[in-house]
């Protein structure tokens, strides 16, 4: 009795995994279909039409439209009544055509799929050149305006650099001019007058006086730093002075005896010296602020 019993329960809970399966399966099935159902309706979905902005080629005398609209459908293209062309879109839903520019007014150009009408405003060759001569016309204009800031920028450089050019050249002959004159000056501040005999009889009166005489080297005593010189006035021996001349001035004007020089210079009172003789000789001295060689 026992062994019916187990076997009335295992047959029932059999039958009832089978149900359970056989309801799994059945539900899983409505579940795809629904899905590929729903695939099919998105893949299947309808495109609006729509148009891009034309594209013009004024060099190639024509303009280009693009848009979408739906594959299955067809988009017909036409102006003023007249059939341009039957496009059929891609897989994409994207189409395209060029045609050529209208001449001399702008041309309206309508577009439907069957469904959506749109209409695209073409502009004429003529317009369009119109514009491009003023877009070039501008631009010339432009270059013009530039060459000409250009040019008169240069002139204007051109102009500042000539004029401090010639500032600094006025600049440079004025200061010539005024270091001449003020040597001019300088040499003539010598020309005081001042004679041997006011040398020679009134030493102290005289010193630190300027003067200026032109003579003949009849001695050189040669020193280092300065080398002195026993001169004679207007080549005249009753009128000997002793002179004494920087190194810095005799480096490129060596003095020798006899030579006939011209010099200006400070008196420094008297210069006494011993002779071959043994006697003591007093003559004035000058120190010689600069010197000119006499031919």
């Amino acid at each position: 009795m026992k062994k019916v019993v187990i076997g009335l329960l295992l047959s029932t809970m059999f039958l009832g995994a089978c149900t359970s399966n056989a309801k799994t399966t059945t539900e899983n099935s409505s579940t795809i279909k629904s899905s590929e159902n729903s695939t099919s309706e998105s893949t299947t979905e309808s495109i609006a039409l729509y148009v891009s902005r034309p594209a013009y080629y004024l060099e190639n005398n024509n303009f280009h439209l693009a848009g979408k609209a739906d594959p299955q459908k067809t988009v017909t293209i036409t102006t003023s009544g007249e059939l341009v062309k039957e496009i059929t879109p891609s897989e994409d839903g994207s189409f395209s055509i060029t045609v050529p520019l209208p001449e001399t007014e702008t041309q309206d150009f309508e577009l439907t799929d069957g469904t959506t009408n749109e209409k695209v405003s073409i502009k004429s060759k003529a317009e369009l050149q119109k514009a491009a001569d003023e877009v070039e016309a501008k631009r010339k204009e432009q270059e013009k305006q530039k060459a000409e800031a250009e040019k008169k920028a240069a002139e204007e450089a051109a102009a500042k650099e000539q004029a401090e050019k010639e500032a600094a050249e006025k600049k440079k002959k004025e200061a010539e001019e005024a270091a001449k004159k003020a040597a001019e000056e300088e040499k003539a501040s010598y020309d005081t007058g001042v004679t041997f005999e006011n040398l020679a009889r009134n030493p102290d009166t005289y010193l630190a006086e300027k003067v200026k005489f032109s003579g003949r080297i009849i001695q050189v005593i040669k020193g280092d730093d300065q080398s002195q010189f026993r001169f004679a006035i207007d080549d005249n021996y009753d009128q000997v002075i002793l002179i004494e001349i920087s190194e810095d001035q005799l480096s490129n004007n060596r003095l020798l005896e006899d030579d006939y020089i011209t010099i200006r210079g400070v008196s420094f009172g008297e210069y006494t010296y011993t002779s071959a003789l043994g006697g003591e000789i007093t003559v004035p001295a000058v120190v010689v602020d600069s010197f000119e060689m006499n031919n």
